[in-house]
């Protein structure tokens, strides 16, 4: 597992590139970055059947004003959202994938699903190492919780993983 040289000589935009009305991990937000020629950061939470979403928090409220966890609801229920009051939806990883097609490096960020970087992790690194087989572009994929990531590498050797993480209290 070698991280693709295209991550050490392109921008990563961080939730791609957003603002001015450009939600973050929007399909918006991914086309802004590829036009700019920068590679993506996106965070991964599942649906309530597993599926991966782009998408940075649990709740929805700060994102699209809705009450809940995204992971109560189903994909469909999910796309129907707007974000940050635009025409933008919540895309699946799928959908970014189709929509990036190797053309920029992607840095997948799963979510720590148990929150306390334990070893609960659920499945959420199986459906995205399962929607990433066959995908031809540059990806690399990390988490907070190394549970995750060991996981994920289990899963799919080829793809490079690494541990995000941040100074913490003692």
């Amino acid at each position: 597992m070698v991280l693709p040289a295209a991550f050490l000589t392109t921008p990563i935009a961080h939730r791609g590139l957003h603002g001015l009305g450009i939600p973050e991990n929007s399909l918006a937000a991914a086309q802004a970055a590829i036009d700019a020629g920068y590679g993506i950061e996106l965070d991964i939470q599942p649906a309530r059947d597993g599926t991966p979403m782009v998408f940075h928090d649990y709740d929805l409220a700060r994102l699209t004003g809705s009450q809940g966890l995204v992971t109560d609801f189903a994909p469909d229920s999910l796309a129907i959202r707007r974000l940050l009051g635009t025409d933008h939806p919540i895309p699946t990883l799928r959908q970014f994938l189709d929509l990036v097609a190797g053309r920029v490096p992607l840095l997948i960020e799963i979510k720590d699903q148990d929150m306390s970087l334990g070893p609960d992790i659920g499945r959420l690194h199986e459906r995205v190492a399962d929607v990433l087989q066959g995908y031809g572009g540059p990806v690399a994929v990390m988490s907070f919780n190394p549970h995750v990531v060991a996981a994920f590498h289990k899963l799919a050797p080829a793809i490079p993983v690494g541990l995000t993480t941040c100074g913490y209290a003692e």
